[in-house]
């Protein structure tokens, strides 16, 4: 749609010669306006950005003078309220009054200044389809740009001595594209790309090292534009990605003055959205402009030199800030509300520095001695954690009858060591060990669902069992089962004894209950039920049995009484984890005498040994099972003289013969003691 004549407004030249503001000349058209900034000459440089409260748009135009007349220029269209200017000794600021919501705008350099194009976002986003991908691509024998968007695609090529332009009328690149494309890297004639929204449409800039043959292609919605690959570009290389002039915004902090640099990972940025559109802008010129946006003072070392160009559209100035300092390979010190802005190299050699001075202070910095008492811990355990954060001059020494930590260094350093007893000397979980000794028959064992064999997971009482085992197993391939666990024994009928240890979780719902039914059916009695509470990581041991004497000769030809040893055994060490679960270590041992194998009268004792690690929640019963105690007896009682008749002989006596099979189950129920249990213990 064509514009019409709005306004247009003339300066006066100042008289010192410099470059000056001719006219101002505003037209507008239906959802859009153009401001023609008319200068004697070609504005060489010039800086832009947004505000948002009020929305204005600025522009600094570096060395360039207005006359005395013109101040102010009401427009009152839909996209543009009024042009405003203010007078700087080195710069000409312009200032457009914008309608909320926002237009979009566009800056371009013209041979007699510069044009701002405004239009409502309604009616850019209506007229213009958005270019869907844009990018740059090593491929064999040429080095491709390529511009993918729905439609006809019409486009024209404009070509330069080392750069070539495409013009893609009535579309518009996303915000995301309007970033140039440093190609240097690549073994190609492109070192840059450059791509930009221009009136009526859009626009890539393709920079050459040299001019040499390119194409054009479309097909599908795609233009490629491929430059030959001749001479020393031919040389293939390996793939590199192409980079963006923006990168990803990084962070490093010092304490004290904070130096930042942008690193990998993740910021949070709060600072006014300003929109930038530099080109060839001199460096210490925009850190002034971030000082006008952001209200804060900012100092640049006399060692900051270089310029810039780039094209950011709405973010944050702190993230502008950090983009343009990591380009250039700068850093910052920020302290209040003052950025100190220099080189990396020399921000590094202060901090250095800084250090070295810290260091010599502490040297020269008096002694201080501090007592820290350590309440839960053992103080010297603690000392080499705190010797760690000592200087050379600092010492640390234990006084083990008040359990303290005697600490002398510089003030700060056994403030240091203060905090660091305070966030490790902390209260040590206690475990309580609640164990039963049972003595079963068989027929308990499958009214608890065990049978020692095979792996299952099964459900008993509504919550989740395991147990598991190593030994052969009886299960059928159906997994049907009445068991949680089937171990079947090793040893035969009538063998004696053995131990066959194997380890499991139990569910610890009803299962009081259920040794109370068993000792009413007579299906087995609970020989002792130890408990015990030991600290997080420290052994539990119980013990029962008993001691059998002998005699024994000495060197000295005397006999003296001495005792073995026959017990159960039980060692528990807990280990509470950050989930509240509790893993053992389980060592059990079983001493029993064998009075069928006797030397001198004495019994031989057999010893069987299991160690084992299991996890089990907070109050889950853990089973150790397998130890088997077999009974066998018999005889024949009758008249005498009589039963010894053949065939006779069984009317005048009997014959008993009995046979029994116990086994020995221990249950261990640990349990984490919570600091209510612990006030309420006498």
């Amino acid at each position: 749609m064509s514009l019409a004549p709005f306004a247009r407004a003339t300066v006066a030249p100042p008289k010192d010669g410099a470059k000056i503001l001719v006219s101002l000349e505003v037209e507008e058209g239906e959802g859009e306006a153009v401001v023609h900034l008319r200068t004697q000459g070609e504005v060489e440089e010039y800086r832009s950005f947004v505000l948002h409260t009020p929305p204005r748009l600025v522009l600094d135009l570096p060395g360039v003078k207005r006359g005395e007349t013109v101040k102010r220029l009401e427009v009152g269209s839909p996209v543009l309220r009024a042009v405003r200017f203010g007078d700087y000794p080195d710069k000409l600021r312009v200032v457009l009054d914008l309608p909320q919501g926002g237009p979009v705008y566009r800056v371009e350099k013209a041979r007699d200044g510069l044009r701002i194009y405004i239009a409502s976002r309604a009616k850019r986003t209506l007229a213009d389809p958005l270019i869907e991908d844009f990018g740059f691509r090593q491929m064999e024998g040429v080095s491709r740009v390529f511009i993918k968007a729905k439609g006809a695609l019409k486009y024209r090529v404009k070509k330069g001595t080392k750069e070539v332009a495409v013009e893609l009328p009535n579309y518009t690149f996303p915000r995301r594209f309007l970033r140039p494309l440093d190609t240097r890297e690549f073994n190609s004639p492109v070192i840059w790309v450059r791509p930009s929204n221009v009136r009526g449409g859009a626009k890539v800039v393709v920079e050459l090292r040299e001019a040499v043959p390119f194409e054009v292609k479309k097909e599908d919605g795609l233009l490629a534009m491929d430059f030959a690959r001749i001479g020393p570009y031919a040389a293939e290389e390996k793939p590199k990605p192409v980079k963006r002039v923006i990168r990803k915004t990084r962070k490093v902090e010092a304490r004290g003055g904070v130096v930042e640099r942008l690193i990998e990972g993740k910021k949070v940025y709060t600072g006014k959205r300003i929109t930038l559109d530099l080109k060839d802008a001199d460096l210490a010129n925009v850190f002034r402009l971030f000082a006008d946006v952001s209200g804060m003072n900012i100092l640049v070392t006399d060692d900051v030199k270089g310029r810039i160009t780039l094209t950011l559209v709405d973010v944050p100035w702190d993230q502008a800030l950090d983009i343009i300092l990591e380009t250039n390979n700068l850093g910052m010190e920020k302290v209040g509300n003052v950025i100190r802005i220099s080189t990396l190299a020399r921000l590094q050699k202060e901090k250095e520095a800084k250090a070295k001075t810290k260091k010599a202070k502490e040297t020269l910095e008096p002694l201080v001695t501090e007592l820290i008492p350590v309440s839960y811990s053992k103080a010297s355990e603690l000392a080499p954690k705190v010797k760690d954060l000592l200087s050379p001059r600092g010492s640390v020494t234990v006084d083990e009858r008040t359990n303290t930590l005697i600490v002398k260094d510089v003030a700060a350093k056994v403030e240091q060591a203060k905090q660091l007893v305070a966030k490790l000397d902390t209260k040590t979980p206690q475990v309580l060990i609640d164990a039963k000794i049972v003595e079963a028959s068989t027929d308990f064992e499958r009214e608890l669902g065990i049978a020692w064999g095979g792996r299952l997971n099964s459900s008993w009482e509504g919550d989740e069992s395991r147990i598991s085992g190593d030994v052969g197993g009886t299960m059928k391939e159906s997994g049907k089962s009445d068991y949680v666990v089937n171990l079947p024994a090793s040893v035969g009928v009538g063998s004696g004894g053995a131990l066959n240890l194997f380890v499991g979780n139990l569910p610890a719902r009803f299962f009081e209950i259920k040794l109370s039914a068993m000792e009413e059916k007579g299906l087995g009695k609970v020989i002792s039920s130890p408990r015990v509470t030991t600290l997080d990581h420290k052994e539990a041991y119980i013990e029962q049995g008993v001691k059998i004497p002998y005699l024994k000769l000495t060197e000295e030809g005397t006999v003296s009484t001495e005792f073995i040893d026959a017990t159960l055994k039980l060692t528990v060490t807990p280990h509470v984890t950050a989930d509240g679960h509790i893993r053992l270590e389980i060592e059990c041992s079983k001493e029993t005498p064998d009075w069928s194998r006797q030397v001198m009268g004495q019994p031989t004792v057999k010893k069987s040994k299991a160690k084992t690690e299991v996890m089990a929640k907070n109050g889950e019963v853990v089973v150790l099972g397998g130890i088997y105690e077999y009974t066998k007896t018999g005889g024949t009682h009758g008249v005498p003289g009589l039963k010894d008749i053949p065939l006779l002989g069984w009317f005048f006596k009997n014959k008993t013969k009995s046979e029994g099979k116990k086994e020995l189950m221990i249950f261990i129920t640990p349990r984490i003691v919570t600091p209510r249990e612990l006030a309420a213990k006498p």
